[in-house]
């Protein structure tokens, strides 16, 4: 039943990837999140533009993930549209099958890591561990950002990748464990820097046991690695690492609420399992002794460790995630790495009742349920009944305006009121303004911005023309412009009094 299950989220997200990602023609649509800021500055990196600039300035694109990120896709897409001859609207193509490849990799790192772990030995326990890999990297949690151009798979791959090193290694060469622990834990850091939950999990991990020799060692290395990352960039560069370049951050609860619905809702194998097991300690004398398990596992070394982990790890994760989880824009995506601990406190529990004789069915009828309400939702999706399967008609509305704005021969500087038709691939133009997502609630809260802003330039009669969707941009009232033509679509077209 779970492996079906998550066979079924594979699935899901391979007709996603289907209807997102052709050899054929060059894709153009968003997949999730702002993945036209990726795009742009992955562009940047390509073409050895400067990556970190001030968003506050004039194009008012924003670059807020850290640098391994755009180096990597930004060295791979590089590499491959240069080896095959292929031009710059390849690009989304070739970056979402780096999201691809980093999801099946994590899959699979997750699926050693939960088969090592002890107990986990016997088929059944084995399986299990398989779909609950699988679920976590390609389940409904996971979503588009499966394919999307985004830091959060292979920086979450990269985090998995570290406890597992951590795991592995602890007990019989903890120097060695500690150091290639690091390693990932940085990798994922320099993906993007909110992936610190691993080495908090980690950290705490060695002071409960008072290691103080490891600690130390994680301490000295970790802050040596951000420092000396942060020394060597340029100032926007630690700007952007340690206050997010300045952006506003404004949280809201509608946001939360939102998010850990989304979250429960897409988790019930791991939720409902979880839940059961807790049931079973509660009425079951023969599962009360896994509480002093967990408990000896924080302070005494030897298979309890994964265990240990686990609760630590869902501790501090839930406890830096979920907050964040709050503010405007913020997905579910914040959850990936509280989804993986979930699973491996699952899976080590479920391992420890297996060992004491057996599953009651206060546990294994809750998780069957979860499966089956998971497969459930999954075919819902498949029907058209709720969710997402594709966003094509995307690449059909914006190229469709790409081909009619094209034959126009906009007078520049030309402002377009959709970030995804303003990269460079698009529509030509002098300054491509891939507004970044958090100017509505910059401007909204005051930060000041060149030239007044989009609608400050607009008022001043900066842009020769303006492409648009409605009647006004920014506060604007477009008093200096008058319509032009007919429109490309949905997109109607204004000109400057005067402009040619």
């Amino acid at each position: 039943m779970a492996l079906a299950g998550a066979l079924l989220g594979v699935a899901l997200m391979a007709a996603r990837g289907y209807f997102a990602i052709s050899f054929s023609e060059p894709m153009q649509l968003i997949t999730s999140g702002a993945e036209y800021e990726s795009l742009y500055v992955i562009w940047k990196y390509v073409q050895g533009l400067t990556l970190y600039a001030d968003h506050t300035r004039i194009p008012f694109a924003g670059t807020f993930y850290n640098w391994i990120y755009y180096y990597f896709y930004g060295g791979i897409s590089g590499g491959v549209l240069s080896a095959l001859s292929l031009g710059d609207e390849w690009l989304p193509t070739v970056t979402r099958l780096i999201t691809a490849a980093g999801a099946t990799y994590g899959a699979w790192i997750s699926a050693l890591l939960f088969r090592r772990l002890p107990g986990v030995g016997n088929p059944h326990l084995s399986r299990l561990g398989l779909a609950l890999a699988l679920l976590i990297f390609f389940g409904p949690l996971m979503g588009f950002f499966g394919i999307a151009t985004a830091p959060d798979v292979w920086g979450f791959a990269f985090d998995v990748t570290a406890i597992y090193f951590f795991l592995r290694f602890y007990d019989t060469r903890p120097a060695a464990g500690i150091i290639l622990f690091w390693l990932f834990a940085y990798l994922a850091w320099g993906f993007k820097q909110i992936f610190v939950f691993s080495t908090g999990t980690v950290g705490l991990f060695l002071l409960f046991r008072r290691d103080w020799k490891m600690l130390a060692l994680l301490a000295v290395v970790s802050w040596l690695a951000w420092g000396v990352t942060l020394a060597l960039g340029t100032a926007q560069y630690g700007k952007t690492i340690l206050s997010f370049g300045g952006s506003t951050v404004s949280l809201a609860w509608p946001q939360l609420s939102r998010n850990l619905g989304n979250f429960a809702v897409k988790t019930l194998p791991l939720l409902l399992g979880l839940a059961g097991i807790l049931a079973a300690v509660i009425w079951t004398s023969r599962a009360r002794p896994l509480i002093g398990q967990i408990a000896r596992g924080l302070v005494r070394p030897g298979e309890n460790i994964p265990l240990a982990v686990a609760v630590l790890g869902c501790v501090v994760t839930g406890g830096l995630a979920i907050p964040a989880s709050a503010k405007l824009g913020a997905a579910e995506n914040y959850y990936y790495l509280l989804s993986f601990f979930l699973a491996l406190l699952l899976l080590t529990l479920a391992a420890r009742m297996e060992k004491a004789g057996g599953w009651p069915a206060l546990v294994s009828a809750p998780l069957t349920a979860g499966w089956i309400l998971h497969g459930a939702a999954i075919g819902l999706v498949f029907f058209g009944v709720t969710g997402v399967l594709s966003t094509r008609y995307m690449h059909t509305s914006l190229s469709a305006a790409r081909a009619c704005l094209a034959e126009k021969n906009l007078a520049q500087p030309v402002f377009i009121g959709h970030p995804y038709l303003s990269l460079p691939w698009m529509v030509p133009a002098k300054a491509h303004f891939v507004v970044q997502t958090n100017y509505r609630w910059d401007r909204a809260r005051g930060v000041e911005m060149e030239g007044g802003g989009i609608g400050g330039l607009i008022d001043k009669g900066y842009f020769a023309t303006i492409v648009l969707s409605g009647d006004s941009v920014d506060g604007s009232d477009l008093r200096l412009y008058r319509r032009r033509g007919e429109p490309c679509g949905d997109f109607k077209i204004y000109g400057r009094s005067g402009a040619q």
